[in-house]
């Protein structure tokens, strides 16, 4: 109810613009169907109210906010119209709104409203709660007419047998709901309180269940246990579609009230249509034995009920079948006795057709030995065994199926099935149909009946079957077969004869779930001989096993077991396409974005004619497989037709075919995925369906698909988490032929969610959900990843008929983009300096490299092979070598590390490599394969194993890095074994790290002196893999989880990036020794030992120091500072001295030694991230080298970098995600070196160098025009003012030496006029002026250049204030002047250089004599070569003009300048170099102290500039800075 505090309030609407303007606002009505609704602005709400909000316009989401802002927690999402605040209900009604459950008082709602097209926006609305008058008291249970609507009470999740809750005594869990489910929107349901209370449980559709219902609709259980023994009571606030009603029923639990007993509480008849009518009796006592009057209470008319006395009473139950037509009649008698718990007897009569009528019709009775039904017959006379599948078929037009075994009386259904599919057994959640082991009945023959009730009456259908000792028995010469094999290896083959007990002739059928193994008989009659083929290519090392079901009617079933162990001992599943079947490995990772359109051969997995889906990757599945005759690539019409089977990824099933898709880096982006289906087929209701799925094995995905059920066509957006389907939301769209429905999914790494979302024909996108995924899915944690695949995060399409029949869906793309993309490439540390890719060289897998005293890069591979690679001065590689020697010697090995030793350093070709390996697979290590081998000689090819028996992991950490130290003692990184420091039992969580604990020599650094005399490198114990290892080998630093790389550093301290916990992992069971056993991998809140994600760390080594990885073998028990365990740290316990972050993989480690860049990343620490935020960081030290200042990313664009070192300055990365080993180039804008203050501060004078000096004419002060005269020695960093230049004061003149000599031309007494043709020269042995023959034009804004004996004007402005394009020339020697060629572009105020003899001239400004200003930051070039005329050269990146300009190294620099705009200043800040040779111009950075109107000159390899403004127009400076460019 609302009312308003006033009537004539005038409540203000805000007005919306889009297309139109229209009245959008919160209202509120009485009604359900929102009739004679008002603005809820000031309204007075009281008891159950209906609050919208009336859109403007179409929108895809509108969200409420109850006494918040949009910032605050949401009330409720409404994703299409209508749009309530409490929710809508199926019908198109919104759900009340309880105001009771605010405080009496001022509230506000807000709404957040995203239109399909526009900006979002907000509203808010005020009321006012006034409940103090009690309210209207609900509705229908509160008196008056009774409720039609009762509570009710069933002991199973199906409500079978249920009866009134009232009266009841309960126990242990129960199923308590609404009957009957007509006309109810919602219920909220109370416990021990009225509907004033808080609800216990709210349900907004069918069935309406206390404890939620499932899926499957079934209902949940509520533990009555929970409550405590006595009285108790549930309240039902219903919902209806003309009010609110409020029942409750109370009962007791436990030992409470005395209570009434019945000698049976199920009643169960079945009778001929017009037979007689059936009785029964049965004995109602009280529990304390005393007599008390007995009452009944019940409903229909067909039920009589005959009390005879007082308890114990005889009670007599007569059930009257006349008039009534055949099907199932329910009623529920309730007796009651004063002071007593009631007691409820069910009376179920069926009444069946009369003889000779109402017969099973079409329906039949079939079995499967597939609990999809798939390859059923008529069950009539089968021989069964095992667990079999009994269903009804078809399914139309029933409602309710009763099952009974050996029960021809009819009288207690096993199984009451009230909607499709009708099973036996009953049917799972997933619709596939439960087991029911015949192997339970004694031998003989059964019967089933199924009483099949339909719309023209009940049909009853019928079976039998034979089990046991009546059956006689298929047989098999072989029982299991039992196989191993190398990926590489042929098939392996087998086997059998199958026959009958009997010796007599039998039909015979086969069935088996794996696609790897291929059975063919021989002949399909017995006796047959049976060939098993297992293929073990395509599979990846582990076990496997398939079972064979041979099948005859009539006959008991024999199973043949299959089991298969795959290995790869050549690490042949790397790379090859072993493991990846049927693609290479390395192909099934893709770049973003990435679009599939299916208009062309796209390569990757093919069709079933040969041409390419694009697709790379195939989701394994045990019962599945890849078929590629049902893909079909159609380039005509531009889509992907996948024709279905009935498999399915659904729990245990696991049975989809094609599921095809690509992995791609799962924590580097926030991922849009993305499909469209075109005419997707309306399908039988046997849930088939298409669409998208997102996981990394048949256990753990997420699908999103449109699928056909049996209410119709909706999207289903579901996860299945270990195998267990846990979470789905379903969005009916209804049939959808002729449509197209676009599927997006939006992984986001970032909160580990993935979002769910649909549109219908183009329209607007609407959102199912967010689901929280496990890390596992956005592949952190690189322990688990096969470092050839380089991901787990895998994404594609599927399409299953499921219990239907065979469907064509069309795909018309397949897309994964980026969603707020952070920018890769480089990234400025500073204005001086930035890195940018300037090459890359092919080299598979790099994992570490180092370089040589030879000047060449030494790369180690992840299979062993190393390559050597000789650059160029432009970073390309020249000669790329291949050192074979470690295969030749031991085949594939997991090589992570590289190092020289330079055995004779006189000589820079006399050095050895060192390498860091282990066992070749990255996923299925052999324990203490670990290796360290020294390579020399010629080529390289003398090989010696120095140290052995290195630990390993089962996942791929091992022996990663190693270095030779300050002390010329070897240091070997070696990883955990484990993810937390214990082993986890398999059986319960299984991990990327089996059941291995960690070794003695795990988890650490270790420190061996090779060199030493005697030395022994022999340190595998293999008669206690956990002691001591019997070698010259120790631990260095310990509980390191796995520390990749590390660096000693010129501050003679070391440092390693440390790998944190991402995948599920324990630390050991107790925190003292021995500490050796199984952790627990629950959560360690929750009373586990799982410590949960943790951050990378950067690490200050420190020799003998623990870092917080327990090893048992080493009796450290403390997870890091003990925290997690509640004790304290361990005594040598050593703290990170820097946070990395989360799922980093930080790796690869150096120092920068370089002083480029003025310095500024000198003793920086440099890493890689490899998982996520792929890239290179800087760390910058404190001074001691015992702390972080600060760090920053420096460069984006790279794919998985997993090492990097660094050669004058650049750094060499090696992208392991894409092969490549890339340069990247230090870019320094300079380094500015601020000098003497010249004697003034101005604008705009003439310059240049002559004699180490930069001679400063003219130009202007905030007083005005001057003819000051300076010089300033560079060397000696002073000044001097010299004679004033002679004539009138200017701006702007061209300055030049010559032959000792200064000259100074022109020049403009005004800013766009006043321009003079004076000419001096300028002695500086006299310090005197003379005067020369004018300029044949007055002309301002003008520089000099010389070239050979003559002095270069190009360009200025005139008297009139106009650019022109002349050029002057001037022969000093004949004090005479001659004109050129003109420029094609008029310009003032340009930079001017003259590099090898030719005149570079750029910018500049273009203005007409009006006023006009063209172009006032030019940025052509133009070139002057005498004796040929002009040429175009490339244009600057930054049009400008009065910029100084530097001639370094053959090359031209631009700094500062003006207008900019885009600036506060108006001063150009960045700096651009021009490459002569390449003619071309790139930005190098930002100046430091950008000016214009200087002076400026180069000197040495130095720019040096001086005086200038630091603001656009008039601003004055009189500072000097020398600037070095690199």
């Amino acid at each position: 109810m609302f009312r308003f505090l006033n009537r004539d309030i005038l409540v203000g609407v805000c007005c919306l613009l889009f297309s139109a303007i229209s009245v959008a606002e919160l209202r509120v009505s009485s009604n359900a169907d929102r009739s004679n609704s008002t603005a809820l602005s000031q309204a007075t709400l009281s008891d159950r109210v209906y609050i919208y909000y009336d859109a403007p316009v179409a929108a895809s989401q509108v969200r409420f906010y109850l006494d918040q802002s949009d910032s605050g927690t949401i009330f409720q999402t409404e994703n299409k119209a209508p749009y309530d605040f409490a929710g809508t209900a199926s019908n198109g009604d919104g759900f009340a709104f309880a105001t009771e459950t605010l405080s009496d008082g001022q509230h506000f709602i807000t709404v957040s409203v995203t239109p399909t097209t526009g900006a979002v926006f907000t509203e808010q609305a005020s009321f006012t709660v006034d409940n103090s008058d009690g309210g209207s008291g609900g509705g229908g249970g509160g008196g008056g007419t009774p409720s039609s609507y009762t509570l009710q009470f069933s002991d199973n999740p199906g409500r079978t047998g249920a009866s009134a809750l009232a009266g009841q005594t309960l126990e242990g869990d129960g199923y308590v709901f609404i009957a009957p489910e007509t006309d109810v929107n919602e219920v909220r349901f109370y416990v021990n309180s009225d509907e004033n209370g808080t609800a216990q449980q709210i349900e907004r559709s069918a069935p309406y269940d206390l404890g939620g219902t499932e899926s499957n609709d079934d209902a949940r259980p509520f533990n009555f246990d929970t409550l405590g023994q006595g009285n108790h009571f549930v309240t039902a606030e219903i919902f209806t579609g003309t009010g609110i009603e409020v029942i409750s029923a109370s009962f007791s639990v436990g030992a409470g009230s005395p209570l009434l007993q019945a000698t049976t509480t199920d009643v169960n008849w079945s009778v001929e249509e017009g037979g007689p009518a059936q009785s029964s009796q049965l004995t109602i006592s009280s529990s304390t034995g005393a007599a008390y009057t007995l009452q009944e209470n019940h409903n229909d008319a067909w039920l009589s009920v005959a009390i005879s006395g007082s308890t114990p009473s005889t009670v007599t139950l007569t059930g009257n079948p006349s008039g009534l037509s055949p099907g199932s009649y329910e009623d529920t008698v309730t007796f009651s006795a004063t002071g007593h718990g009631s007691v409820s007897v069910s009376v179920q009569m069926l009444i069946l057709p009369a003889s000779g009528g109402g017969g099973s019709g079409d329906y039949q009775m079939l079995i499967s030995g597939n609990a999809n039904r798939s390859g059923a017959t008529a069950l009539a006379g089968q021989g069964v065994s095992g667990d079999i599948y009994v269903f009804i078929s078809p399914e139309t037009d029933i409602s309710e199926v009763r099952w009974y075994l050996d029960d021809p009386q009819l009288t207690s259904p096993v199984q009451t099935e009230r909607k499709a599919p009708y099973d036996f057994a009953g049917t799972e959640a997933d619709d596939t149909a439960k087991s029911f082991n015949s192997d339970g009945l004694s031998a003989g023959t059964h019967s089933v009946t199924a009483l099949v009730v339909t719309s023209d009456g009940t049909k009853t259908v019928t079976g039998s079957f034979v089990t046991g000792s009546g059956l006689p028995q298929l047989q098999s010469t072989v029982g299991t077969f039992n196989w191993s094999a190398d990926v590489s290896d042929p098939a392996v083959t087998g086997t059998t004869v199958i026959s009958t007990s009997d010796g007599s002739t039998a039909s015979l059928s086969e069935s088996h779930g794996a696609s790897w193994l291929d059975v063919s008989l021989d002949s399909n009659s017995t006796p047959s001989t049976v060939t098993f083929m297992a293929d073990p290519s395509g599979l990846s090392e582990g076990s496997y096993q398939d079972t064979v079901v041979f099948s005859a009617v009539g006959y008991g079933s024999v199973s043949v077991n299959v089991n298969l162990q795959v290995s790869d001992n050549d690490g042949n599943a790397g790379g090859g396409g072993g493991d990846c079947f049927p693609v290479s490995c390395e192909l099934i990772k893709v770049s973003i974005p990435f679009s599939v359109e299916f208009d062309q051969e796209q390569g990757g997995l093919e069709d079933g004619a040969g041409t390419g889906t694009g697709m790379t990757y195939l989701q394994p599945s045990t019962k599945g497989g890849y078929k590629p005759n049902l893909l079909d690539v159609n380039t005509s019409t531009e889509r992907l037709v996948i024709t279905t089977t009935s498999g399915l990824q659904y729990t245990s099933t696991n049975s989809l075919d094609n599921a095809i898709g690509v992995g791609y880096a799962g924590p580097n982006y926030i991922a849009r995925i993305s499909t469209v289906l075109v005419d997707p087929p309306t399908g039988t209701g046997s849930y088939e369906q298409a669409g998208l799925w997102f996981g990394y094995d048949e256990d753990n995905y997420v699908k999103l698909v449109f699928l056909s059920g049996p209410s119709g066509g909706r999207v289903q957006f579901g996860f299945e988490d270990g195998g267990s389907f846990t979470t789905q939301f379903n969005s009916t769209v209804g049939d959808l032929n002729g449509s197209t429905i676009k599927l997006i999914l939006v992984a986001n790494p970032e909160n580990k969610t993935l979002t769910g979302r649909y549109s219908v024909n183009g329209g607007a996108e609407l959102q199912m959900g967010v689901i929280n995924l496990p890390s596992e899915f956005f592949s952190f944690d690189a322990a688990g990843i096969d470092p050839i695949i380089g991901t787990r995060t895998f994404t594609g399409l599927m399409a299953s008929n499921r219990n239907g029949s065979a469907l064509n869906y069309q795909f018309e793309n397949f897309l994964i983009e980026e969603v707020d993309e952070g920018g890769g490439g480089p990234l400025p540390g500073s204005g001086d300096w930035q890195f940018v890719k300037s090459g890359s060289h092919n080299v598979s897998f790099p994992t570490s490299m180092v370089w040589g005293p030879n000047g060449k890069l030494y790369v180690a591979t992840l299979q062993g092979e190393v390559r050597e690679l000789t650059y160029d001065d432009d970073f390309n590689v020249i000669q790329d070598n291949a050192i074979d020697s470690l295969q030749d010697s031991l085949g594939n090995r997991l090589t992570l590390g590289i190092e020289v030793y330079h055995d004779n350093p006189s000589d820079p070709d006399d050095f050895s490599l060192w390498l860091n390996h282990s066992s070749a697979s990255a996923n299925n290590g052999d324990i203490n394969s670990g290796m360290v081998t020294r390579l020399s000689g010629n080529n390289f090819q003398d090989v010696e194993h120095v140290i052995e028996g290195l630990p390993r992991a089962k996942a791929n950490h091992g022996p990663n890095s190693l270095h030779f130290g300050p002390d010329g003692k070897l240091y070997i990184a070696i990883g955990g074994i484990t993810g937390a420091g214990a082993a986890v039992d398999p059986n319960i969580a299984p991990s990327e790290f089996g059941d291995r604990a960690e070794q003695y020599l795990s988890a650490s650094i270790l420190v061996a002196d090779v060199f030493e005399d005697g030395f022994d490198g022999t340190c595998a114990n293999n008669s206690d893999i956990f002691g001591l290892p019997p070698c010259d080998v120790d631990n260095w630093v310990t509980g390191l989880r796995n520390t990749y790389d590390f660096v000693f550093h010129s501050n003679g301290e070391a440092y390693a990036t440390d790998n944190g916990l991402g995948v599920t992992g324990a630390f050991p069971p107790k925190p003292t020794p021995d500490c050796s056993g199984f952790g627990d991998p629950d959560p360690y809140d929750e009373g586990g030992d799982n410590p949960g994600a943790q951050p990378d760390l950067l690490l200050r080594l420190l020799e003998g120091k623990y870092y917080g990885h327990p090893n048992p073998s080493r009796d450290e028990c403390v997870f890091k500072d003990g925290s997690f365990q509640g004790v304290s740290a361990l005594s040598n316990y050593e703290e990170e001295i820097f946070d990395l972050g989360d799922n980093r993989s930080a790796n690869g480690i150096i120092e920068y030694r370089s002083s480029r860049a003025c310095g500024a990343l000198t003793g920086n620490l440099m890493y890689t991230n490899y998982s996520k935020d792929d890239g290179v960081v800087r760390v910058v030290l404190n001074e001691s080298g015992t702390a972080v200042e600060s760090s920053e990313k420096i460069f984006a664009d790279l794919d998985d970098p997993l090492v990097l070192s660094e050669r004058d300055g650049n750094l060499y990365i090696g992208e392991f995600g894409n092969g490549k080993v890339s340069v990247l180039e230090l870019i320094a804008s300079g380094c500015w070196l601020a000098a003497e203050d010249a004697p003034a501060a101005l604008l705009d004078p003439g310059s240049t160098i002559m004699d180490g000096q930069l001679y400063l004419v003219g130009g202007k002060t905030s007083a005005g025009h001057t003819n000051n005269h300076y010089a300033y020695d560079i060397d000696t960093d002073t000044w001097q003012t010299l004679n004033d230049k002679p004539g009138p004061a200017v701006e702007n003149p061209a300055v030049a030496a010559f032959d000792g000599m200064l000259y100074v031309f022109g020049g403009s007494t005004a800013p766009f006029s006043g321009a003079v043709s004076n000419s001096y020269r300028y002695n500086p042995g006299n310090d005197s002026w003379e005067t020369l023959t004018s300029m044949p034009t007055a002309l301002g804004g003008i520089r000099a250049e010389v070239i050979g004996d003559k002095i270069y004007i190009a360009g200025g402005m005139n008297g009139s204030g106009a650019s022109v394009n002349s050029l002057l020339i001037y022969d000093p020697d004949g004090d005479s002047w001659q004109t050129g060629p003109s420029m094609s572009q008029v310009r003032d105020n340009p930079g001017t250089a003259v590099i090898d003899g030719k005149l570079y001239v750029m910018g500049g400004r273009e203005r007409q004599s009006n006023g006009t200003t063209v172009d006032g930051t030019l940025n052509s070039m133009e070139i002057y070569t005498p004796g040929s005329g002009w040429s175009s050269g490339a244009s600057m990146n930054v049009g400008r003009r009065t910029f100084a300009v530097g001639t370094v190294d053959g090359n031209i620099q631009v700094v500062g300048g003006e207008v900019d705009n885009s600036s506060s200043s108006g001063v150009f800040e960045e700096v651009e170099v021009y490459d002569t040779g390449s003619n071309s111009w790139s930005v190098i950075g930002v100046a430091s102290n950008p000016t214009h109107g200087s002076g400026f000159g180069t000197y040495q390899g130095q720019l040096v500039i001086t005086v200038g403004g630091e603001e656009s127009g008039s601003s004055f400076t009189n500072n000097t800075h020398l600037i070095s460019f690199e």
